[in-house]
């Protein structure tokens, strides 16, 4: 660095005229061409210095997080009761199993799903989630259907029963442990109540007749006092609500940090602070994409809808800059989306826009949303009824 004297300040004050004369006595520095790359290469590493050093320090404030949550829940497994012994022969293992589980529900699973009360087609996918995760824990695990010869059934009934006794065995694969640790939690815009819990539970089988495992921990993260995050404004409105999920998921993860993030509402913005601020995986189960090139090609044709009013259409300069904003997000979206380390839809045509918004998501899998069919094969169908057009 270098140094550089200035000379004092003359000032002579008129009281007459009342003006200030300012005299200044200073050289005039001139820089080379060398010392300002310098200048600039300092400043350039100095940010990224910052900036480094700022993003290690949020990966750790959420690291502090989980591991609080998760001292938490071995601090209430160590002070349950012993589980029943079982009668009979009892091997080491069983002896084993009698006692708890001190790392029972450390391994977390959250989901952002902030109307989770609501009985809609989203919040069944969401408890039929955690009704396959309960299942999970509890040794259950599902075999994909596909067309096999009757000599390959017995091959996959015999795999799905070595996993099962895996899981129950204790067997070191660390995703079979994390199976037996499970722990869920969803994140809530829902104001806490007396027995909230319970009631969620009793609408949920109710209204979707599904059960959850007694075994799988549900814990609520309320953020009542944050949901005017996701209050929608007249104009910007993909950008403002993106943000306010952004803000709101912050809020979720600053509460509980989970091992994995799971979306089931389409807020993608929401896996940039889960996965590189919180260091979570992250998946995502799409319903509907945010942004998608129907849309896009609707502005371009400057075709009146919903979200293109007559206003926008009939002013050329108007359409090309709504044009170039939905450009910019879905550039920003194909970019957030691409950090889900697992990619679910829930159709084909959602499907076919993901992958062309999400080029670098890797494999997308379609998993139609869950429908109770039970329900329907229990209704009389022996009433007879006229045929009729």
């Amino acid at each position: 660095s270098q140094l550089y004297t200035h000379s004092a300040q003359l000032c002579t004050i008129d009281s007459d005229s009342k003006s200030i004369e300012l005299s200044l006595n200073r050289p005039i520095i001139m820089l080379d061409q060398e010392q300002i790359l310098h200048l600039t290469k300092a400043t350039l590493l100095a940010g990224v210095t910052t900036l480094l050093l700022v993003f290690h320090q949020i990966r750790h404030t959420f690291h502090e997080t989980r591991e609080a949550f998760v001292a938490f829940q071995r601090k209430q497994n160590r002070e349950k009761p012993p589980l029943p012994k079982t009668k009979g022969k009892k091997s080491k293992k069983s002896a084993k199993d009698a006692v708890n589980n001190e790392d029972d529900g450390t391994y977390i699973v959250a989901f952002f799903h902030p109307h989770c009360s609501a009985g809609g087609g989203g919040e069944r996918v969401l408890w039929k989630s955690i009704e396959a995760l309960g299942e999970m824990k509890e040794g259950k695990f599902m075999t994909r259907r596909t067309k096999t010869s009757r000599k390959e059934k017995s091959s996959v009934v015999s795999n799905s029963n070595d996993l099962t006794a895996a899981v129950i065995g204790n067997i070191d694969d660390a995703r079979l442990v994390n199976c037996r640790n499970l722990s869920v939690v969803v994140y809530t815009v829902d104001e806490p109540s007396v027995n909230y819990d319970k009631k969620v539970m009793e609408k949920v089988r109710e209204r979707f007749s599904i059960v959850i495992p007694s075994s799988l921990s549900v814990h609520f993260v309320h953020l009542h006092e944050v949901k005017d995050f996701l209050n929608k404004p007249k104009r910007l409105t993909m950008i403002a609500e993106s943000w306010g999920t952004m803000k709101l998921a912050w809020y979720a993860l600053s509460v509980v940090t989970p091992h994995v993030y799971i979306d089931t509402t389409g807020c993608a913005f929401t896996f940039f602070v889960a996965k590189i601020l919180a260091g979570c995986k992250v998946g995502t189960y799409v319903h509907y994409p945010t942004i998608s090139t129907d849309m896009l090609s609707r502005v371009w044709e400057r075709r009146p809808s919903y979200n293109n009013n007559s206003q926008i259409t009939t002013n050329p300069l108007v359409t090309y800059v709504k044009l170039f904003y939905y450009a910019v997000f879905a550039i920003c979206y194909g970019f957030v989306g691409s950090l889900a380390d697992l990619t679910m839809v829930n159709s084909s045509w959602t499907k076919g826009h993901i992958q062309y918004l999400w080029k670098l998501a890797g494999k997308i899998h379609v998993v139609f949303p869950p429908v109770d069919t039970k329900s329907l094969k229990d209704l009389s169908s022996t009433t007879e009824r006229e045929n009729m057009i």
